[in-house]
């Protein structure tokens, strides 16, 4: 029994003292992909620093995104609250079945009325003479959160608030097109090959006579297979990648985009991000390369299709493509990245236009991102 004790003191110390040994010898990481962000930077040393702690901080943040075995470490811990001590969230986020969703409540109408009629004053101040239409995007706790046991946000007050805040605009309902098999299992976002029904839908709201375009009708031209959303970067849980599929046809194929922070044109789908040596954080960047304040779509296959002006978050990445074809050029804008005064002074935005406001109900719901 002494040789047993002795044995797992050994192995105590031994490991103690192998983790941060091997920490300190491993090329330092910049960045964490699994959970993609920057890995903190040793911090600059001071003498003030040190009194207030900063320095000790950083010391802390930086040792303890070096260790070695991180990611294990993350998943043991995901792992033992959930199928251990049976907690039924992770860092606000769930699972049910083999996806991943984030809590989303409570209805903040606070917000949500604040976004509304920011998106009402533009509407009447620059575009007087448009058709103005808007469309909520539901998150993915909208179809699984309620009927699993989970505190769900009061979406039809949400619906209700934006209704009697959007004056002199036209609602597009698209909640009924879609479903949780529409979104990356991993990830908030929906999948663009499981979207060209609700991009049809849109365009025909909007009054466009377009043929109802079935996703067997694209080609697929990317095909990534090794996709883990922001849901499983955040939780640490182990499960299965998604798959990022892109769609072409020609009118995306002929598509001019261009990036007004870059003064550059830019590629529909930005393939480098899918690299193992890429900058991006998230292959969802792939989608028109990500953030991006200002951009314009222009079809060159028809000239007479008109404009739309398309207000947008991250889910506009994807789906602007497919609303290509029934517009001759598509402007984009997403004022969480740029105030609506510097935009019109960017871009030229024309008079008799379509304007769709297309966003999610998180964004909704926690408005202050919007400029």
């Amino acid at each position: 029994m002494r040789k047993v004790n002795i044995l797992f003191v050994v192995i105590f110390f031994s490991v103690l003292l192998f983790i941060p040994v091997w920490s300190a010898v491993q090329p330092e990481r910049e960045f964490i992909r699994s959970e993609r962000r920057r890995a903190a930077a040793f911090p600059v040393l001071s003498f003030a620093g040190i009194l207030n702690r900063e320095v000790m901080d950083g010391v802390e943040d930086y040792a303890r995104d070096q260790v070695v075995f991180r990611d294990g470490f993350r998943a043991w811990k995901a792992f033992a609250l959930k199928d251990m001590l049976f907690m039924k969230e992770n860092n606000g986020l769930y699972q049910v079945g083999d996806g991943i969703y984030r809590l989303e409540y409570p209805f903040n109408k606070e917000k949500t009325v604040r976004a509304a009629k920011k998106f009402s004053g533009i509407a009447k101040q620059y575009f007087p003479k448009a058709d103005v239409y808007y469309s909520v995007i539901p998150d993915k706790n909208y179809f699984v959160a309620g009927e699993n046991g989970y505190p769900e946000m009061d979406y039809g007050s949400l619906f209700s608030a934006m209704r009697e805040n959007m004056t002199g605009m036209s609602y597009i309902d698209i909640t009924g097109m879609l479903e949780t098999g529409d979104y990356y299992r991993t990830d908030l976002h929906w999948k663009q090959e499981e979207i060209t029904d609700t991009a049809d839908f849109l365009l025909e709201a909007m009054g466009k006579d377009v043929n109802g375009t079935e996703a067997e009708d694209y080609e697929e031209c990317v095909k990534y297979d090794s996709y883990y959303g922001s849901y499983a970067s955040q939780s640490g849980w182990r499960v299965k990648p998604d798959m990022i599929r892109c769609l072409t046809n020609p009118v995306i194929e002929s598509a001019v985009v261009t990036d007004y922070e870059k003064k550059a044109k830019i590629p529909v789908y930005a393939r480098e991000v899918l690299s193992e040596d890429a900058v991006s954080m998230d292959e969802y960047d792939v989608y028109l390369s990500g953030a991006k304040a200002l951009l314009t779509l222009e079809n060159p296959t028809n000239p007479d299709g008109g404009e739309l002006v398309l207000f947008r978050d991250s889910f506009g990445s994807s789906i602007a493509p497919l609303l290509l074809k029934g517009y001759s050029k598509i402007t984009m804008i997403d004022l969480r990245y740029v105030m609506m005064e510097y935009a019109a002074r960017m871009v030229e935005l024309p008079e008799q236009c379509d304007v769709l406001f297309l966003y999610n109900t998180q964004i909704l719901n926690h408005s202050d991102s919007l400029r």
